[in-house]
């Protein structure tokens, strides 16, 4: 009895001591990058069946190094990553003459139509992961788009806006000063404590005097593609706010661990370099998702085809375990 006593009693410390340590650690993190959890469980027998992939359409056609099924990556379309994935526009019977009122002296908005994307190429089914956005519209030009189903706010459009404005430039503090007091109309401090601390762009497209602040979520030291941004006029005026993804790796942090995405990028990275590309080189490191909420990153790649033309390409590997 002695023994089992001290056996429960040394289990006990190490656990103690485990979670101690994970405490210390996770206290270490750089604010605004979220670290997921690494005790959470996630079928930890399972080996992850690592599958690589490519966006069609950037290589050089006969360039037989390029990424391709050829060199054993496969269509990351079939898989649902939005990256052209085909989508049509659906009417809901259930939304129609719905309204939404996007912040307080917004006005309100009338549901018009969604826009429904497929879980593939190949599939007859909507996706079910960020793969359906209600679009409102208003008066002026007005619109605004909502996550299907739920009141997460994914981008509004202001109408009768100048976008030749009068000042053709503006400081960043002052851009940030602009987006944020909007943004408090949309979002709460803690909502926004997700993302980093913003990025200033000094041109929107191709439009003079058109600004942008940008904020993205890192998870893990890796950018996702999921951001808000707001798009301000030179002369203070707010164009447009968008979040599309805004709540999207919420039921995901808890898996995608440091540790998975380092492993995923060196897989990748490996098969990159099997290639034998010329010059090749590798940047953009991000995560993304398909529409059924699995998880993938993907890197941006240039290198010299045959013909010593510069070209590029996304590459994809699956993080997890596909469902």
């Amino acid at each position: 009895m002695k023994k089992l006593i001290s056996l429960i009693m040394a289990l006990i410390t190490i656990v103690m001591c485990i979670t101690s340590c994970s405490s210390e650690s996770n206290n270490e993190e750089t604010p605004n990058e979220e670290t997921p959890n690494e005790e959470t469980p996630m079928d930890e027998n399972k080996p992850v069946e690592y599958i690589f992939f490519y966006s069609p359409g950037q290589g050089v056609p006969g360039d037989e190094n390029a990424p391709s099924s050829s060199t054993g990556f496969v269509h990351i379309n079939d898989y649902g990553v939005d990256h052209g994935t085909k989508s049509e526009n659906k009417v809901f019977d259930e939304l129609k003459g719905k309204k939404k009122t996007p912040f307080e002296g917004s006005g309100a908005l009338v549901y018009d139509y969604s826009d429904c994307r497929f879980k593939t190429n190949k599939s007859d089914e909507y996706g079910d992961f960020y793969s359906i956005y209600d679009r409102y519209r208003g008066e002026g030009g007005t619109y605004a788009n909502y996550l299907h189903d739920t009141d997460i706010l994914t981008l509004y459009r202001a109408g009768g806006v100048n976008l030749r404005p009068k000042n053709k430039t503006m400081e960043a503090a002052e851009c940030k000063r602009i987006a944020e007091k909007f943004i408090s109309n949309i979002l709460t401090p803690e909502e926004m404590s997700k993302f980093n601390e913003g990025v200033f762009t000094t041109r929107f497209g191709n439009m003079d005097g058109i600004f942008t602040y940008h904020y993205t979520r890192f998870i893990g030291g890796y950018a996702t593609d999921e951001y808000v941004y707001v798009v301000v006029t030179g002369d203070g005026e707010i164009y447009a706010y968008v979040a599309h993804n805004f709540g999207k790796y919420d039921t995901l942090i808890s898996k995608l661990t440091k540790e998975k995405i380092d492993a995923a990028k060196e897989k990748l990275e490996n098969k990159l370099e099997e290639l034998e590309l010329t010059n090749l080189s590798m940047t953009s490191h991000n995560i993304v998702t398909n529409t059924s909420g699995e998880a993938f990153l993907r890197i941006t790649i240039q290198y010299d085809t045959d013909e010593g033309i510069r070209t590029g390409d996304s590459v994809f590997i699956n993080i997890l375990n596909l469902q």
